[in-house]
């Protein structure tokens, strides 16, 4: 497992037994935006369902199915939240890219960064060529960051997911990893050095 990717503010690390009941509490205190969402977070959300993340996390990486992150504050060690590489497709070279930050935490670039951090180790350690991300419609913040990462909107596929008691259309945005293809300049600020 990796925690070597890290900028000036962040860093990206795997998933580690003393994350759970910070994760826990973290997901609690932000229930009411991630539960619009995410459908594991649900109003019985306790730190059993953390300790199966953080446990489905190590089993994944061992599979190599999937590669989940924390992001911390690489000065405080605070916990942030999390970012992944989901349905890892080692054939076709593309896997999806997913991400959650605490409510307190939003709205300072952590989320942005972490995906430059990801991009990186996506290319580097995998040899990924593209990221999908897969956004509900109405997920105005997320559908900011895949476009200042440089992602491009693919396709729609209509009501796909539901989401606030109603079904919504899914933007379905890539985002390419390869050197000759244009990676935003946003994006690459947050690679490590």
């Amino acid at each position: 497992m990796y925690s070597k990717y890290q900028n000036k503010n962040i860093r990206i690390r795997s998933f580690i037994e003393a994350d759970i009941s910070t994760m826990c509490a973290l997901v609690i205190n932000s229930a009411a935006e991630f539960s619009k969402y995410l459908p594991w977070v649900t109003s019985d959300y306790n730190e059993e369902h953390s300790r199966m993340w953080v446990s489905w996390a190590h089993y994944n990486w061992q599979t190599q199915r999937q590669y989940d992150f924390v992001i911390d504050d690489v000065n405080t060690g605070e916990f942030l939240g999390g970012i992944g590489l989901l349905e890892v497709d080692f054939n076709n070279k593309c896997a999806k890219l997913g991400y959650w930050l605490g409510t307190p935490h939003t709205g300072k670039g952590f989320t942005t960064q972490a995906a430059g951090l990801i991009m990186e180790f996506a290319r580097n350690e995998l040899a990924l060529e593209k990221l999908i991300i897969r956004v509900a419609e109405d997920n105005l913040p997320s559908i900011a960051i895949a476009k200042k990462l440089g992602a491009v909107l693919a396709y729609i596929e209509p009501t796909q997911e539901f989401h606030n008691d109603h079904w919504q259309d899914v933007w379905v945005y890539e985002l390419p990893l390869v050197e000759n293809d244009v990676v935003s300049k946003e994006a690459g600020k947050y690679f490590s050095a």
